[in-house]
């Protein structure tokens, strides 16, 4: 699974890597162009709808001020796309005496009329000209508005960079730029001639000498261990610096183990559900053993514990990391109301305590310190902001908080932070006071503060992959050095129990093992003394079997000779009688009595070669033959001369090759089917059948099948036992002889009987395939 993960981590950092680069090049280019489509179609919808405002500036002859920059403004607003990617500022000017009118602190300071000629036309239309300045990556629009005498609204609109402490812009929702869906993933810059034109996501040097690429080509290069950058070198000559994420081999370390947890939590529930379900294939050797080996116990419980304490690190230090981003907002912006207040402090003395052009004033501030400033007036009403339009979107009201303002009038705050909202976005609002020499109030500064959920989330989401990866690699080391200890532990058990499952009643070798005077050598020689006292038991055992097995045999041989001894000697002492009488026998007893000893001695010579074939069965001769061949030569020997008997042979047609006794086979089944003969009653007719098929894959089975008396239950657990017969002559010698034959040609010998329909003995043997056939 690790190198799974690596491998895959890798492959998807080299596709991130290269779809990275490829989006850093299609940005650049877009970046190196300032025309915009989307912000030039509304700029003319824009000099449209000022140039035809007849209707909705009716009475604006007497330059009503409030009506006209209010018009203007709501339209600007309308344009979404255009009021949220650029600045706008405004002038109004007499076109006959070049007088500014209306002015606020919001216009732009510099002269629009100047640079307008200096522009590149773009759109020309008699009541409204749009230029562009390429240099300023600035659209300007003149229009004249249908007003007696004529008035020029000039509108100049600048690319509107977010700073990197702008928080009112996080408040405004922004078209991308461009629909450049991901710009604000990366940090850029865009040169002329050596010189900064703007800049965006970090802060870069004012003139870049670096040796460019060709023109219209780029090149990326490593700045360090975390970023690189992008250089685009434009064929109009402007250098576009796009700044993301560095690359690399290290990169897919996090992303490995992310993925690493991942595949290992998979599996483990998936072994967790197959353990109590079933569903996988026993094939697959994927669950949980049943019961867990003590190994597997101990890895499992120090594995365990490592990741319960990781787990619990990983909280601890979650819950702090959170707790410190709580706070780490109030410290910030804490800092920064120092630092304006220092700023806002001189720039009041040098003059002369009096509040200076709101509009500079919060501008200049806003630049230093790259952050969002609003000025108040004493009674909390705005004056200026650096980002006014979230006033004239009615985003936000342009008072002061009411609560804030108390704070000061009543209770003579110094400085003054607490939370506010702007529709569902709550963020930080810090205030100071701006007092002259004297302590008198001139106005109130306010900051605001917004900890953005992306950068949360990012840093989050860092935080987290680092953790992950550290832990992860902690959590391989860990189990490895678990994994390995416990085996070393466990190994010495493992051999014992190895050693104990191959104990069996022979020669036992004791168990090496070191003296180390611990619990397992103890269990050790605890073990080999056992197998000593295992091997005298042993042999008191065989002693044993073999005296009871020599006494059984006496038993049996005493009662079969003594059978026949009888009627000899009764014989004997009845002719002996006779002669003692004085009246000796005629020929005619004579006769008969030699006769009847003359069988009984036979009888003797039967047991006594009975007895000799059971005791000396040979060892086997295996030899390759087909059993079909044989099963038909013993068929046809007892097929002929039983009238009363009906015999039926079964073969498939597929023939059996067996590597086996041929002989000893053919003593097992003349015995067996003598032995169906010798079972069926007399006045019943008899059927014998002989039936050879495959039993398994690798296996052939024998059958013989008689409709003869039957075995009784009771006595079916002792048939193949030396003297069992179910006859009323034989020593009962014959099945046994059978199944001590099988076993040597290791085969397996089983039967069915029911008493009073016939029995069916099965003789199973391994068969030989016919690959190994011809490989013989």
């Amino acid at each position: 699974m690790f190198t799974f993960s690596i491998l895959t981590a890798l492959l998807l950092n080299f596709y991130n890597d290269f779809k990275d680069r490829a989006l850093r090049q299609s940005y650049a280019r877009a970046l190196a162009d300032y025309r915009d489509s989307l912000s030039i179609a509304e700029l003319e919808l824009l000099g449209q709808r000022l140039s035809n405002s007849r209707g909705e500036l009716a009475g604006a002859d007497t330059l009503d001020c409030s009506l006209l920059r209010r018009h203007t403004w709501n339209l600007i607003n309308e344009q979404v796309y255009l009021s949220r990617q650029y600045r706008p500022r405004l002038q109004f000017i007499r076109p006959a005496t070049g007088e500014p009118l209306c002015p606020s602190p919001y216009d732009s300071r510099a002269d629009w009329r100047i640079l307008f000629p200096e522009g590149e036309p773009l759109v020309e239309q008699p009541t409204f000209q749009i230029m562009g300045l390429p240099r300023k990556f600035t659209y300007l629009l003149r229009a004249e508005l249908p007003l007696d005498p004529p008035l020029h609204a000039y509108l100049s609109f600048q690319r509107a960079v977010d700073a990197p402490g702008s928080v009112f812009q996080e408040l405004v929702v922004h078209p991308p730029y461009k629909n450049l869906r991901y710009l604000k993933s990366y940090a850029f810059a865009l040169y002329r001639d050596g010189e900064l034109l703007e800049s965006a996501g970090m802060v870069f040097e004012h003139r870049f000498n670096d040796t460019l690429p060709p023109a219209g080509t780029s090149v990326l290069v490593e700045r360090s261990e975390r970023h690189s950058e992008l250089i685009y070198h434009a064929p109009n000559g402007v250098v576009v610096r796009v700044v993301g994420e560095a690359g690399g081999f290290w990169r897919a370390i996090p992303l490995a183990s992310i993925l690493f947890v991942l595949l290992l939590l998979a599996v483990g529930l998936l072994a967790f559900f197959n353990f109590f379900l079933q569903f996988l294939p026993p094939s697959l050797h994927f669950s949980i053993s049943r019961p867990l080996t003590l190994r597997t116990r101990f890895q499992l419980l120090i594995l365990g514990i490592i990741l319960i304490s990781f787990l619990m690190h990983a909280g601890a230090t979650f819950l702090y990391f959170r707790q410190s981003s709580r706070k780490y907002p109030y410290e910030q912006l804490e800092q920064r109301l120092r630092m304006v207040r220092k700023a806002a402090a001189m720039r009041l003395q040098e003059s002369g305590w009096h509040l200076p052009d709101p509009g500079g004033f919060v501008e200049d501030l806003s630049e230093v310190y790259e952050t969002d400033v609003n000025l108040y007036d004493p009674q909390g009403r705005l004056l200026a902001a650096s980002e006014q339009s979230v006033y004239n979107n009615d985003i936000l009201a342009p008072r002061m908080d009411l609560w804030a303002w108390r704070q000061f009038r009543d209770f003579g705050a110094h400085t003054f932070i607490h939370h506010e909202r702007a529709g569902r976005f709550p963020y930080l609002m810090g205030y100071l006071p701006l007092e002259s020499s004297d302590g008198q109030v001139l106005g109130f500064l306010g900051v605001p503060h917004y900890a953005s959920q992306s950068d949360l989330r990012a840093g989050l989401s860092e935080f987290m992959t680092t953790i992950i990866t550290v832990y992860v690699l902690l959590l391989i080391i860990a189990g490895s050095i678990a994994i390995l200890t416990f085996r070393t532990l466990t190994k010495p058990l493992s051999d014992l129990a190895d050693s104990i499952s191959r104990v069996k009643l022979g020669h036992n070798e004791p168990l090496p093992w070191p003296n180390t005077n611990d619990e397992i050598s103890e269990l050790v020689n605890q073990f080999n003394k056992m197998q000593q006292r295992l091997e005298e038991q042993k042999e008191r055992l065989f002693q044993a079997e073999r005296e009871s097995a020599w006494r059984e045999m006496a038993r049996q041989v005493t009662h079969e000779i003594k059978t026949p001894l009888t009627p000899m000697k009764l014989k004997v002492e009845l002719l002996l009688s006779m002669l003692n009488n004085g009246s000796p026998p005629d020929e005619h007893q004579i006769r008969r009595t030699f006769h009847s000893l003359i069988e009984q001695i036979n009888s003797l010579s039967h047991i006594a070669s009975a007895f000799n074939d059971f005791a000396q069965i040979n060892d086997p001769k295996p030899e390759l033959f087909l059993l079909n061949d044989l099963a038909s030569s013993v068929f046809e020997l007892f097929a002929g001369g039983h009238e009363e008997v009906q015999f039926h042979l079964y073969l498939p047609d597929r023939q059996f090759f067996v590597f086996s006794d041929r002989e000893l086979l053919r003593r097992v089944l003349n015995n067996l089917l003598k032995n169906a003969l010798e079972a069926i009653p007399s006045g019943r007719m008899g059927v014998i059948e002989l039936r050879l098929q495959q039993e398994e894959a690798d296996r052939v089975l024998l059958s013989v099948r008689d409709n003869g008396c039957g075995i009784p239950a009771e006595k079916q657990n002792t048939i193949f036992t030396p003297n069992f017969t179910t006859k009323s002559t034989g020593m009962g010698l014959g099945l046994a002889m059978c199944k001590k034959i099988i076993e040597k040609l290791h085969g397996d010998i089983f039967f069915e009987s029911v008493e009073g329909q016939g029995t069916i003995f099965y003789v199973s043997l391994p068969l030989e395939e016919v690959q190994q056939l011809q490989e013989i």
